[in-house]
Order: structure tokens, then sequence, then C-alpha cells
């Protein structure tokens, strides 16, 4: 049986768009990919918006800054994230998802808390149901809301988690019960192969799915095809050659 590897759009096609845009969506999945990941922060006024980082400082195009979480979303729009882009809603992004989508939702803990994940939890589902959807974080107090209304999670793991210690980490896994582990692809060159295939052949007898972000290159794309089930990419159409090239 030939494999098939789960290719997201990392913020939407962020190689060639302005990120977590709805041009960059648009975009990630007319160069073929499976589905997209994106961000969730959450404005003053208490509205959800598509953003990776708790300051609009680095994306907008327009020279705007401003704290998100201090920002109403009225004054958000205001900025020009490039090309002509707005940040967008939550909503928004969910009523223009494309059926069969796999979406990947991280939510940042620069704006969200534990007390935002009901009302966060029911809006997703109203507008896209549990289809192809996952919701991750580095956070991870953040996503038993989810796991306990049976929608797959994902244990986000990166500099900040790294000290856990395998341990505490396998008590996560325990609670959570994640559907995948979203792993950085340079956990081979921080930890060592060795480690990291011993790592991962765990998560494989658990029967838990490893998801690698950000894969750019051919060696990342290399690291990531043969030990992962998913990847998360800048680069979709170029990956999606590389995958073709596999599993033709």
């Amino acid at each position: 049986m030939k494999k098939k590897t789960l290719v997201l759009a990392h913020r939407g096609y962020r190689a060639k768009y302005p990120e977590n845009t709805l041009l960059a969506f648009r975009k990630g999945f007319e160069a073929g990919a499976d589905g997209l990941e994106c961000d969730v922060q959450k404005t003053a006024d208490g509205r959800y918006v598509i953003i990776h980082d708790g300051t609009i400082d680095r994306t907008a195009a327009d020279g705007s800054k401003g704290n998100v979480g201090a920002m109403t979303l009225e004054s958000l729009k205001t900025a020009d994230m490039g090309q002509g882009e707005r940040i967008p809603e939550l909503i928004e992004f969910l009523i223009h998802l494309p059926e069969n989508a796999f979406i990947n939702i991280e939510l940042k803990d620069e704006t969200l808390t534990k007390d935002d994940m009901p009302e966060l939890c029911d809006l997703i589902l109203a507008n896209i149901g549990n289809r192809g959807l996952l919701v991750s974080s580095f956070d991870h107090s953040l996503l038993p809301h989810f796991s306990k209304r049976n929608i797959r999670v994902g244990l986000l793991i990166g500099t900040e988690t790294k000290r856990l210690g395998i341990f505490r980490l396998m008590h996560r896994i325990v609670r959570l019960r994640p559907y995948s582990m979203n792993l950085p692809i340079d956990m081979f060159s921080a930890i060592g192969n060795r480690p990291s295939r011993m790592l991962l052949c765990l998560f494989g007898l658990l029967g838990i799915k490893v998801i690698f972000w950000t894969v750019n290159t051919r060696e990342q794309f290399e690291n990531a095809y043969r030990y992962g089930d998913g990847i998360i990419t800048d680069r979709v159409e170029e990956i999606l050659e590389m995958v073709r090239e596999k599993e033709v």
C-alpha cells in the first residue's frame, strides 16, 4: 500500500502570499495542499482572529503596530497585511473552507485562556463540525476541552516544551490521548538522530501520528517523509512535487 502523506500549507501559502490571510489560504488549496495550518488569537472585544503573533508589528505591511489582545476587531481590520489583505476573523476563515479540507488550528496562549475554550470550540463545531479538524497548541492546558468533546488534538512540541522530560510528556499523552505529536523538523539536529528515532518509534507504538513543522528543504523533507504522517510547509508546490516523486 502506497504511503499518503498529508501536506498542510503553513499559515496558508506563506512563501508567496501574506501569511494567515484568506488569500494565502485560498492559494494554498489552489496549489494542491491537502489542508491548512493557521493560528488563532483573541481581540480586546472578545473576537477570534487568525494571526500568529501577539502583535501585528511583524506582519503588517503598512507599518501598523499594536498588541492583538489590546486592539478591537475594528482597529485590527485597518491594518494592511500585504496585497490589500486584512486580518481575517475566525468565522470568515471557517465559512470559506472547502468541504473535505484538513484544518490544523493552533491556539495561541498570548491572548487565549482555558476559559475561552468552550466558546471557541462551539464556534468551530457550529461552522465546520468535526470534519478534518485538528486543534493544537504549545500550551497543552488549552486542549482538554477539545479532547473531551472527541475533537482530535495535537501536542505541539518546541523549545518551550523540550524541558518536560519523557515522564511528564507521557502523562500528558495518557491524559489527552492526542491524535498527533506536532514536532519541529529540527529535532533531528537538536537532540540527535538516534534519540529522535527512538521517540518517533514510541509514538508509532502508541498509535499517535507525527506531523512535522516547518518543512521547506529537501533534507527536511526526507526526514519528514520517512518518519512522519504529515508535513506543514511554507513551500507548498515544492513539497508536493517531492511527495509525488515518492508516491507515484
